[in-house]
């Protein structure tokens, strides 16, 4: 088992996110830390391969791991809101 897992920078992207929820999956984390850009990607960033927010979300949201959100440069009140968490700014 691993202790803590970390991922960050999935911006919206649905192939990202369902490979991180396999790893969370396989590795049976005692916690999930996720260090920001989760949605949105940017201003001046293309958009990721099969950018999906709603379904990002949801399926972050389906994660049974205890886990800790920090707010990134992209970001927003939005993303705290749809997931149902603080993202604190360290």
């Amino acid at each position: 088992m691993t202790e803590i897992l970390v991922a960050t920078d999935l911006h919206g992207s649905l192939a990202r996110a369902k490979d991180l929820a396999a790893a969370i999956e396989r590795e049976k984390p005692a916690l999930f830390v996720f260090l920001g850009d989760l949605n949105y990607n940017g201003a001046r960033n293309p958009l990721t391969d099969g950018y999906s927010p709603r379904e990002v979300t949801a399926l972050i949201k389906e994660l049974k791991v205890p886990s800790v959100f920090v707010k990134g440069n992209c970001d927003s009140e939005v993303d705290e809101t749809v997931i149902g968490k603080p993202f604190p700014e360290y």
